[in-house]
């Protein structure tokens, strides 16, 4: 009979929203890089000129997507839950 997991192992084991965060940006920045032939170094994340640039752009299409009424789906974002 298997016995009940404890409660601190679940706790461990669950993806926060803050380290899912993490791994979609890593995604989207991997992505970017592979577009761009930039070379892709996960520690750059956050820290780059490349990849401030590449935030600034992003929240530019957001905002013109907000103003036009574009809605886009996040199903890619729903990974691990």
């Amino acid at each position: 009979m298997a016995q009940p997991q404890p409660a601190w192992l679940k706790k461990y084991l669950r993806m926060s929203q803050e380290v899912r965060q993490i791994y979609n940006d890593l995604d989207a920045w991997l992505n970017y890089c592979r577009f761009r032939m930039i070379k892709y170094d996960p520690a750059d994340l956050y820290r780059s000129a490349e990849y401030k640039e590449w935030q600034e752009r992003r929240k530019k299409r957001q905002q013109w997507q907000a103003r036009n009424g574009i809605v886009r789906s996040n199903t890619n974002n729903t990974r691990g839950q």
